[in-house]
């Protein structure tokens, strides 16, 4: 399982995360991909970005949990 955000370059959409499930083939086309958050689904006016790398870690009971940042952090 992989996790990427998209940070708005490009044209793309801000503020989402991705969930991307290999099941275990290298090759792209049986990927599945999925949005697994988007910071904007409430006010698509708001351009809210992803400022912080994702980190995802597995707790004692096999649930995986996704961590990153939204907020600004710059003045």
């Amino acid at each position: 399982m992989v996790y990427i955000a998209s940070d708005g370059a490009e044209g793309g959409d801000p503020g989402k995360v991705f969930r991307i499930v290999t099941n275990g083939n290298d090759d792209p086309g049986f990927w599945d991909i999925s949005l697994f958050f988007d910071a904007n689904k409430n006010d698509a006016d708001s351009h809210q970005h992803i400022n912080t790398a994702l980190s995802v870690v597995v707790d004692d009971d096999d649930r995986f949990w996704v961590y990153f940042g939204t907020g600004r952090y710059w003045g």
